[in-house]
């Protein structure tokens, strides 16, 4: 109920749903089982009020990527699909998307006003205290296990956006997007061990990269995306990375050496 006094209070029109229970659960299932609670309440919430407020929810890149590879576009992948090898490490993040995808789409199908947005890897000068790929980074550079999570994998591909370029689309999508629609915020192409390159350099740190060979020959492709909400990215990994380091560094979430 209060929740629905703030909609109608405030005159919303919409939400914005980002919540996810960390640290994660051992399990999917029970991560879900925290994840859909946020979730649920900005959907029900956002329809006991108005059919006019629209939920824009955040899925993962991960979730898109079929077991075929290939171009990755704003398009789920059909149900029962199977993860890559090289993605079997993120199984719990992508798995959980699924899962909570699946709940929106149900409530659009039933004529909720919703959407979901799929972020690439987001980096840039957190607020907060770290990101994950503030830790993920160093963990791969260093190729030793940081706050219990393995190093990735040397052929692990993602696309890449700047976290203000994330928010000049979520921006776009309250401007332009639609009921039921499917956005890919994917700027660029680069495994984690071409990003870390980057990254290593910036931080004047000695990192041999393993060789990449992106043998799923994934590539994301959010041209439509852009094209529909009007958006032209305006960062790029290479140039953004020095601030990138320093401000981990700020923060006390540089464990370099």
């Amino acid at each position: 109920m209060m929740l629905h006094k703030q909609f109608a209070s405030y005159d919303i029109t919409t939400v914005i749903n980002v919540a996810w229970h960390i640290p994660l659960e051992s399990t999917k299932e029970a991560q879900f089982a925290f994840d859909r609670i946020p979730l649920e309440a900005a959907l029900h919430g956002a329809s006991a009020v108005s059919p006019d407020i629209h939920v824009i929810t955040t899925s993962g890149n991960f979730s898109l990527i079929t077991a075929n590879g290939g171009q990755i576009t704003e398009t789920p992948p059909p149900l029962g699909y199977t993860l890559p090898e090289y993605l079997v490490c993120l199984d719990l993040l992508a798995g959980v998307n699924v899962l909570k995808d699946g709940l929106v789409e149900e409530y659009i199908s039933n004529g909720g006003n919703a959407s979901i947005v799929y972020p690439s890897s987001v980096y840039g000068s957190a607020p907060t205290r770290g990101s994950f790929w503030d830790f993920a980074i160093q963990q791969f550079i260093t190729g030793k296990p940081h706050q219990g999570s393995q190093p990735f994998p040397p052929d692990f591909m993602t696309a890449w956006i700047h976290v203000e370029d994330l928010a000049d689309c979520y921006i776009a999508i309250v401007r332009f997007g639609s009921k039921g629609g499917h956005y890919l915020a994917a700027p660029e192409n680069l495994s984690v061990s071409q990003v870390s390159t980057l990254f290593a350099q910036a931080a004047q740190v000695e990192f041999l990269a393993p060789v990449f060979e992106n043998k799923d020959k994934v590539i994301f492709d959010d041209s439509h995306t852009r094209e529909v909400l009007q958006l032209q990215w305006k960062y790029k990994v290479a140039d953004e990375v020095k601030g990138w380091v320093e401000r981990i560094k700020e923060l006390g979430t540089y464990f370099l050496e």
